[in-house]
């Protein structure tokens, strides 16, 4: 008796699990596109407001807070107003602290048996700095500070353009842009779509998560104006705790959107070594408030000329791009110039003729 041969199977299911699987790596590669596309147009507009956002001259206010979880009341580190013009690529900051602390890392002596051993205590402390104000001045060519302390005496350095962030942080404004503080928060360009999720908001904008390594981004758009971005925090995935969040209140001026107040808070987590839990430890605030604010209104050229800065005659400024004999240069402000001092010129000997 013949028996019929028997029919495979096997051949027809793999062409159907093959055609599956390249269906559904299709549909994964529409759906980075169509977020690639949708990130490509947020940073259109945002880059579209910036363009049209030529001049600015604003006043504000700048303030920090420091929160330990162990204390019962935050600790305000910072008060200060601010005055900021921009044009172009040239800027104009002046920081007028109320006061202004700084953290003070203090060494205690221990003594332990025979030895003498030295630590830091727990807890932050905080100092006075006696900074009464700062102006940091970018004319295009270079950057230049200038710090005045409770007692009147004032004091200057010069910095290359690209300075630009480092010098701004140390004034205590640090962004990496005078103007455009949102930067700080979410670069647009370096999400990476294959690693993100869009949702689209009934009201209009989205929410976009970035699953990276160890935490996730996550960012709000509302739908006002393109880059309505209005917060961003960062999640660490092992702990669910968020290690930073921003948020955003925009204003608008002769059609054009600004960041009317922008606030981060980065927290410091810790681990308790019995139960292993992970709690928020302290946090740091920041706040930047703009009461006022005029878009691409006519500046003045003098006002980013030193001789309109009201930098005293007199003033020494630390020369940081260039050296003499080993050291930086120095330079004496006479008003109107700056007036090389470390180094025979011209003009040192003109001053020590006038001096003598």
């Amino acid at each position: 008796m013949l028996i019929p041969p028997q029919r495979s199977y096997l051949l027809p299911f793999s062409i159907f699990l093959c055609s599956f699987s390249w269906m559904g790596l299709v549909q994964s590669a529409q759906a980075q596109s169509t977020i690639q596309e949708q990130l490509r147009l947020l940073e259109e507009s945002r880059l579209n407001n910036e363009e049209r956002l030529i001049s600015a001259e604003g006043k504000g206010v700048l303030k920090r807070w420091f929160v330990d979880t162990d204390s019962a009341e935050p600790l305000q580190t910072t008060d200060a107003t601010i005055d900021l013009l921009y044009d172009s690529s040239k800027f104009l900051l002046i920081i007028n602290n109320h006061f202004r602390l700084q953290e003070l890392r203090v060494r205690e002596l221990v003594e332990i048996g025979d030895l003498v051993a030295d630590r830091i205590p727990a807890g932050k402390q905080w100092e006075e700095t006696n900074i009464s104000k700062t102006l940091v001045l970018g004319d295009g060519d270079a950057i230049y500070s200038a710090e005045w302390l409770a007692d009147g005496s004032c004091t200057g350095e010069i910095d290359f353009v690209f300075s630009r962030q480092s010098v701004l942080r140390t004034a205590g404004y640090p962004f990496e842009h005078p103007l455009h503080l949102w930067k700080e928060a979410l670069n647009i360009s370096r999400i990476k779509p294959e690693q993100t999720k869009l949702t689209p908001l009934a009201s209009g904008g989205l929410i976009g998560i970035e699953s990276l390594n160890t935490f996730n981004l996550k960012f709000y758009f509302f739908g006002d104006f393109g880059f309505d971005l209005r917060r961003v925090s960062t999640q660490r995935m092992d702990t669910g705790l968020p290690i930073r969040e921003y948020s955003f209140d925009w204003g608008e001026s002769a059609g054009v959107h600004y960041l009317k107040r922008f606030s981060s808070t980065i927290n410091l987590t810790a681990t308790n070594e019995i139960t292993r839990e992970h709690t928020i430890a302290s946090k740091k605030t920041l706040e930047v408030d703009f009461v006022d604010f005029k878009v691409n209104q006519p500046i003045e050229k003098n006002r980013f000329l030193l001789s309109h800065s009201g930098i005293p005659i007199g003033t020494h400024f630390t020369d940081n791009r260039s050296q003499v004999a080993g050291r930086e240069a120095t330079l004496e402000f006479d008003g109107t110039r700056l007036i090389p001092l470390n180094r025979n010129s011209p003009e040192k000997a003109e001053k020590q003729a006038n001096d003598g």
